[in-house]
């Protein structure tokens, strides 16, 4: 998110919305907004059940397809 804000790629205005992942109470305060910003351009879509999991161990296929979906959202 920081990134995208950095290339005027992230949304601007009132945009924030409320996140939906179910397990959003694990996501640290300070990190939800760059949660909002991946829910909302499926950056992240999360894993079983939608669950973003914070805190758990993210494969490189994971991280490949952040990757790839922010580069995609960054060039639109």
């Amino acid at each position: 998110f920081n990134f995208a804000t950095y290339m005027g790629k992230a949304p601007k205005g009132s945009w924030m919305i409320n996140v939906t992942y179910p397990d959003k109470a694990d996501i640290s305060k300070w990190a939800m907004e760059s949660a909002a910003y991946c829910q909302l351009t499926n950056i992240i879509t999360g894993r079983d059940g939608g669950k973003f999991t914070p805190k758990a161990t993210t494969t490189r296929a994971e991280v490949a397809t952040v990757v790839e979906r922010f580069v995609n959202e960054i060039l639109k």
